[in-house]
């Protein structure tokens, strides 16, 4: 068992690909197979830095007043909760997200870099992306999975989605996606990937897509859309309904 306190308090524990700043910790500290000390649990307070694979293109930030952290038993993953307001920043390719608060899991066995997975997100949510352009995201509570090369957004709730980018001639286009729920693929937020910013979509409620650009002769080209539901599918073809 453990307890440390400092202005701030900085620890690191190198199997788990972690480092963190707090100003006290409480614990459990566990001693590996191979000898390694980790952190079998800690609970950190006081303007909380998490930084997961520090000094690596997979580096994530997570910021909040308060965060727990508890590895698995078979070493497999660890579990973060963040009660209070959470920022969660990725290096590659830059993402930033806020939150009310939440949990996430990082997955990966010990002397790996982990990876962000199943975030669930709760209060008003803002989501930034640089990756196909600059992709905004704004809704209230989200459950975000990862996998190895997309990310799902699972969204119960009205949302705003927005992508500015430029065309393959170089000109500015912007598109502008709105509906009551449902799911959302992209390239994955943690990994840097090329393609279409929204690869598959299902939504539902009534739902609008608003695009803003230039065709191939560079005349400007506006076009509204609407439909009670929306689909995508993998080759970028969208269906309304209703």
């Amino acid at each position: 068992d453990f307890e440390f306190s400092g202005k701030p308090l900085r620890g690191r524990s190198s199997s788990q690909k972690i480092a963190f700043t707090a100003t006290r910790a409480t614990g459990q500290i566990r001693s590996g197979k191979d000898g390694t000390m980790y952190l079998l649990k800690a609970n950190l307070t006081g303007s909380v830095d998490i930084t997961q694979n520090p000094g690596t293109s997979d580096e994530v930030q997570i910021s909040s007043p308060s965060i727990s952290i508890s590895e698995a038993a078979n070493r497999s993953s660890a579990t973060v909760n963040f009660p209070g307001a959470v920022t969660i920043v990725s290096k590659n390719p830059a993402s930033t997200i806020t939150a009310a608060g939440g949990s996430a899991t990082l997955i990966g066995s010990a002397n790996t870099n982990r990876e962000l997975r199943n975030v669930k997100l709760s209060g008003t949510v803002n989501a930034t992306i640089s990756q196909e352009g600059t992709s905004t995201l704004t809704t209230t509570g989200l459950d975000l999975d990862q996998a190895a090369n997309s990310s799902t957004f699972n969204l119960s709730r009205p949302f705003t989605l927005t992508n500015n980018s430029k065309n393959p001639s170089g000109q500015p286009q912007r598109v502008i996606l709105k509906a009551t729920a449902g799911t959302i693929t992209t390239p994955s937020i943690t990994k840097a990937s090329s393609g279409r910013p929204i690869t598959t979509a299902n939504l539902r409620g009534r739902v609008t897509i608003n695009f803003t650009g230039t065709d191939k002769d560079g005349s400007p080209v506006e076009l509204s859309a609407s439909g009670d539901r929306m689909t995508m599918d993998a080759k970028g073809e969208i269906l309304l309904i209703g």
